[in-house]
């Protein structure tokens, strides 16, 4: 960096600051510059910090496990229903023929 108003290149003292945040790719953009232009700021970094609930916000629905699992539930919620009404379905169709005869 380039020495400050009084000539100062190196610093005794400073400050480290983390932020976290949810933010577009664009305004990620936006405060990197604006943090640039600041002359007081001497370093940034941006990091993507995930922890569980990182995969609440995938809006991709095959990347999130959560929304998987719902999915999985009611595939398989269908797939009984499906299976009761086919028996049910064989039950009359069974009782049906044995009145015919």
């Amino acid at each position: 960096r380039y020495p400050d108003k009084l000539g100062n290149r190196y610093y005794k003292k400073g400050r480290f600051v983390s932020v976290y945040y949810d933010a577009s790719p664009a305004v990620l953009r936006e405060v990197e510059s604006v943090l640039r232009l600041n002359e007081e700021v001497l370093r940034g970094t941006h990091l993507k910090a995930r922890n569980k609930l990182w995969y609440v916000n995938i809006a991709r629905e095959d990347k999130n496990p959560y929304i998987q699992k719902v999915l999985a539930t009611e595939r398989a919620e269908e797939a009984e229903a499906a299976a009761a009404a086919e028996a049910q379905q064989e039950k009359s169709s069974a009782d049906t023929r044995r009145l015919d005869t």
